[in-house]
């Protein structure tokens, strides 16, 4: 069998030189130089591509190659070029590649150079991945996914905007891709399995698409409280998709709401009490939450509803209940339709007679009054204050 191959290779040996009928190969050069300069420019899932540097005046390369670890022999093949492809291999294959330089100088003088070194070709791997996220903080997320068969690493990408950029390599099938902008909000993460040979060449497969990634939301903030429907609201944050909101009146906790969205209806809030609110949003991803931060503390009350009562043009008498939590009241003033309300006198009892108005005597025959009256409370080195919805007062 052997003599039959080495036949088979000296009719395309012979034939080769036939066409090359210009190659000279001097009469004084004994040697003929090794391959050098090997490397693989192409792979796909069933197919390779080598080249190497071209040796002047040589007659053919023989090119001997064999899947690694396979129990089949080396096949051999002529190529008039310094060039090799070939298809038929397996996906995720390593092909051992030898070759040298034949010099046909007669029919019965064949000179061969030395075999090169083995050179390892690849195939691109070829099984797409699941992908799925494990963890996540405010700026990274955790993935894993499974094996792609003949992969040895797998190369790591964002894509946003249009734009593809690789973040990372890894050899096994997990990764923390950190330093993600929260900005972006829902983005997509590629990742493609590769090969890489031990010449460094790289065989990649197609990517898969990761498009659910999620990273943890910032700190709720922004909040405001409307009394008319009793509504919470704080500023949207697009990866959250829901919240949990404690409600405390002093230390004690009132109630838990939980629900989705940016508000929440407190229907739990009396009026005249000061209330405190947190809240944390979160994301979920295998039926895991992952928490943001608890808020800030948001103070809050509702409106004060005064009692007013006019004495005299020159005299009014005003009173409302006490808001549980305050500290004391300001009342404000505006003076005729179109002034602006200004603060009036802060004070601690619940009542008060207005006889002035920015040091002037009150003359309600001149120009219309108005009034409205705001609880304040301290709170973590802050002033916080009621709602307010209505005014009261007295035209001319």
């Amino acid at each position: 069998m052997k003599k039959i191959k080495r036949l088979i290779i000296l009719c395309a040996i012979m034939a080769t030189v036939f066409g090359f009928s210009s190659i000279v190969w001097g009469e004084e050069s004994n040697v003929v130089p090794q391959i050098t300069g090997i490397e693989q420019t192409v792979a796909k899932t069933d197919y390779i591509c080598v080249k190497w540097n071209a040796i002047k005046d040589v007659s053919m390369y023989e090119v001997s190659y064999k899947v690694e670890n396979s129990e089949d022999d080396w096949i051999t093949e002529p190529k008039s070029t310094p060039e090799f492809s070939k298809r038929g291999f397996a996906a995720g294959s390593i092909i051992q590649i030898k070759i040298r330089a034949v010099v046909i100088t007669t029919e019965l003088n064949t000179k061969y150079g030395e075999e090169s070194e083995i050179f390892e070709a690849v195939t691109a791997p070829s099984e797409y991945i699941t992908v799925e996220q494990t963890d996540a903080t405010a700026n990274s997320v955790s993935l894993r996914w499974n094996a792609s068969k003949g992969a040895t690493q797998y190369r790591i990408a964002t894509y946003i905007g249009g734009k593809e950029t690789t973040v990372s390599t890894v050899t096994g099938t997990s990764a923390v891709i950190r330093n993600l902008d929260p900005k972006h909000g829902y983005f997509s993460l590629h990742i493609y399995p590769q090969q890489k040979s031990k010449s460094g060449y790289i065989a990649e497969y197609e990517c898969a698409y990761f498009t659910g990634t999620k990273l943890v939301p910032s700190k709720a903030k922004g909040f405001d409280f409307n009394s008319t429907n009793l509504k919470l609201s704080w500023e949207n944050i697009p990866q959250a998709e829901g919240y949990v909101l404690e409600l405390y009146k002093g230390k004690k906790l009132v109630r838990t709401y939980e629900g989705a969205g940016n508000s929440a209806f407190l229907s739990a809030v009396n009026k005249n009490t000061f209330y405190k609110i947190r809240v944390k949003t979160y994301i979920s991803f295998n039926d895991v939450k992952k928490y943001s931060e608890w808020s800030d503390n948001f103070y809050f009350a509702d409106d004060v509803r005064m009692v007013v009562k006019r004495v005299s043009k020159n005299k009014i008498k005003m009173s409302w209940k006490k808001v549980k939590g305050a500290k004391d009241y300001t009342i404000y003033a505006a003076y005729g339709k179109k002034a602006k309300f200004k603060k009036l006198v802060t004070l601690k009892k619940t009542k008060y007679v207005v006889t002035k108005i920015r040091k002037k005597p009150l003359n309600l025959s001149k120009k219309p009054c108005y009034f409205y009256v705001v609880a304040n409370t301290k709170a973590e080195g802050k002033k916080w204050s009621s709602n307010v919805v209505l005014t009261w007062g007295f035209k001319k």
